[in-house]
C-alpha cells in the first residue's frame, strides 16, 4: 500500500489517500468517498475496500482534508473538498483504467457524483451506502448502480427507497432493522449486516 499527500485548504496537515494496487496491474479501480464522521478505517468502508480489492480493483481511499485537520465542514465548503479531490486524483490516477467505481457512504454519495460531474473521465459505476436524499437524482442517471440502505434510515426513508426502487439501472438491497450506520442495537446483527454489505460490494466490483 503506498500513501498519496494531499494538500488541503482545511489546514498543514496534507490529506492521506490510501492506495493499493494489484500484481499484476488492473484495469479496475475503486475510489472510496467516507462520511462526514465516517472515515476510511471505520467498518462500512474499510470492509467495502477489501471487497473491491478481492474482486480485482486497485483500491483508492478519499481522505477529506477536514478530516486529516480535525476542522469543520460548513455545507457551503463541500465545493472546496470537491475541487480538491478532483485535482487529486487527476495528478495522481488519471485515465488508465477502463473501470471505475465510485463508493461513498452518506456525504460520501453526495461527494462522489459531484467528482464524477467534474473529473474529465467517465465513471460508469458507483456504490451509494446509506445515501442521502439529495442523491435520488444522481442514483437515476447512474449507468450501474448499488444502492444499499436500511429500513430504519431517518435519512433516507420510506419513500425515498420507493423512488429507486425500480429503476433498471439500480440493484437496491433495503436492509431490515438496519439504521443510517446500516446497524441494530444488536452486535450480532451488525456484523451480519456488515458482512451482507460488503459481500454486495465485492459482487458488484467483480462483474464490472
Amino acid at each position: 500500500m503506498s500513501t498519496i499527500h494531499v494538500p488541503t485548504r482545511w489546514g498543514a496537515i496534507p490529506a492521506s489517500y490510501s492506495f493499493v494496487q494489484q500484481t499484476p496491474s488492473s484495469s479496475k479501480l475503486a475510489v472510496l468517498f467516507p462520511g462526514f464522521a465516517y472515515p476510511l478505517d471505520a467498518p462500512l468502508m474499510r470492509y467495502a475496500a477489501s471487497a473491491a480489492y478481492d474482486s480485482g480493483c486497485d483500491v483508492l481511499g478519499v481522505e477529506y482534508g477536514y478530516q486529516a485537520n480535525r476542522a469543520d465542514l460548513q455545507e457551503e465548503d463541500q465545493s472546496y473538498l470537491v475541487d480538491e479531490i478532483v485535482v487529486a486524483l487527476k495528478n495522481n490516477i488519471g485515465q488508465q483504467y477502463s473501470n471505475v467505481v465510485f463508493i461513498g457512504k452518506s456525504l460520501g454519495t453526495i461527494i462522489q457524483t459531484e467528482v464524477a460531474r467534474n473529473i474529465g473521465f467517465s465513471v460508469e459505476n458507483h456504490v451509494f451506502l446509506t445515501p442521502l436524499r439529495k442523491v435520488i437524482p444522481s442514483i437515476r442517471d447512474a449507468e450501474n448502480a448499488l444502492v444499499v440502505v436500511g429500513d430504519n434510515d431517518s435519512l433516507f426513508n420510506s419513500s425515498d427507497i420507493s423512488e429507486v426502487a425500480n429503476l433498471p439501472n439500480v440493484q437496491l438491497h433495503v436492509l431490515s432493522g438496519a439504521n443510517h450506520q446500516l446497524e441494530t442495537d444488536n452486535y450480532r446483527e451488525s456484523i451480519d449486516l456488515l458482512k451482507t454489505t460488503a459481500m454486495l460490494c465485492g459482487g458488484f466490483c467483480k462483474h464490472l
